[in-house]
């Protein structure tokens, strides 16, 4: 229960920061009078989401939400020990109308099909929580 519940968590505060930040751009403060620096999120491309058996719900939502919501794609590998709740995640994105490509869930050894992830070359970012 506390899994999912923190895994809404994780997609309630990156919505809210979309919303309050009116998006991808946000002003940052200066310390130098004439500087105007900003903070730009903006899509990178496939992101690999690679989640642990330990909190797999919430963990995998985190690393994920955060990506979609830039505009990247994800492809998600969770741990072998705890598959069901990435591919929980996958279906319900489905029937919410989330375009098809947008959240990917492939499953396997981390030594073969993780792997295959992080060398990947079309694959923009890897990230990873575990050992």
């Amino acid at each position: 229960m506390a899994d999912v519940d923190e895994a809404i968590d994780f997609l309630r505060y990156y919505s809210y920061q979309m919303r309050k930040n009116k998006g991808y751009a946000m002003d940052m403060s200066s310390p130098y009078p004439n500087e105007r620096p900003k903070d730009l999120l903006k899509p990178y491309g496939v992101w690999g989401v690679l989640s642990p058996f330990n909190f797999p719900w919430a963990i995998m939502a985190g690393m994920s939400i955060g990506a979609m919501l830039t505009g990247n794609t994800i492809v998600v590998k969770p741990s072998s020990d705890a598959p069901w709740p990435a591919l929980a995640m996958a279906k319900i994105l489905e029937e919410s109308s989330l375009p098809p490509g947008v959240f990917n869930v492939v499953t396997g050894p981390g030594g073969t099909t993780g792997k295959e992830l992080v060398e990947n070359t079309a694959i923009s970012g890897i990230v990873f929580t575990g050992s």
